[in-house]
């Protein structure tokens, strides 16, 4: 007999018995009943229960997959999937974007993301072009703690059609890669980089923003070039401040100002 997910939902959504039998003008016995497989409730008290939790009643009742859980199954497809998308960049390394399809070269922009992933991570592993599992499984995990992409990764399980699982991986893949940069962002930042965050960003985002308005005001080539220039001039100064910001040792005092100030005691 198929075991219903009814104290697995309730669980989830922190529901005692007695709270979810209020609710359903039901016994508190018979939602334990119910959980432990000793009493069937009826249809409509099956509807009931999975309006109550915005769940469809095969859900419910177990027969429908949950395509939320990550399982050993969905841990394995990914990083089979993050297999097959080397060996795609590997077929593909010498095409540029203009050549072979754009999903041949999302494998090997995808494969540069991985690669540059393991160097950020000090990694001292090698990329493949296949039979990388164990690395993907040491490293890339946390791609699993993102909802949308295990549901895709379930789906692939029970989706028979090649072009419907083609269809999904394909969406698979464009996730990967956002994914990868949130993680590099969050948990791989330098204090060079955590500098030039705090003290340059802003004004880069200001420059970007004035040229690419000023750009749409060109009124011919000579406008647009002169534009251009001052654009490249700005950058060039942004970078010769901050390079010499590294070389005055600011960041290093940068760094141990806020490493003083977190750990000072708060009042």
């Amino acid at each position: 007999m198929t075991k219903n997910r009814i104290k697995k939902i309730r669980l989830k959504n922190k529901i005692d018995q007695q709270e979810l039998a209020n609710a359903l003008s039901l016994t508190q016995q018979a939602i334990s009943q119910y959980e432990n497989g000793k009493r069937e409730p009826k249809l409509e008290t099956w509807q009931k229960l999975a309006d109550y939790f915005g769940v469809t009643v095969p859900y419910l009742q177990g027969f429908e997959p949950d395509f939320s859980e990550v399982t050993d199954d969905t841990k394995n497809t990914l990083f089979d999937l993050l297999d097959k998308f080397c060996l795609e960049a590997s077929e593909n390394w010498d095409k540029d974007s203009n050549e072979g399809t754009s999903d041949e070269y999302k494998s090997v922009v995808l494969y540069e993301w991985l690669e540059e992933f393991l160097v950020r991570s000090k990694s001292k592993e090698k990329l493949k072009n296949k039979n990388n599992q164990s690395i993907f499984k040491k490293y890339f995990s946390f791609l699993l703690n993102d909802k949308r992409l295990v549901r895709l990764l379930n789906q692939l399980k029970y989706t028979p059609s090649d072009q419907e699982q083609e269809a999904i991986i394909k969406e698979i893949k464009s996730f990967i890669i956002p994914l990868i940069d949130t993680e590099m962002l969050a948990s791989l930042k330098t204090d060079i980089g955590i500098y030039y965050r705090d003290k340059y960003m802003d004004r880069l985002k200001q420059i970007n923003t004035f040229y690419n308005n000023a750009l749409l005001l060109a009124m011919n080539e000579d406008d647009a070039e002169d534009f251009f220039d001052s654009y490249i001039e700005d950058l060039e100064n942004n970078k010769k401040h901050f390079l010499q910001d590294i070389k005055d040792g600011k960041v290093k005092e940068f760094i141990e100002n806020n490493k003083n100030a977190s750990n000072s005691p708060t009042e």
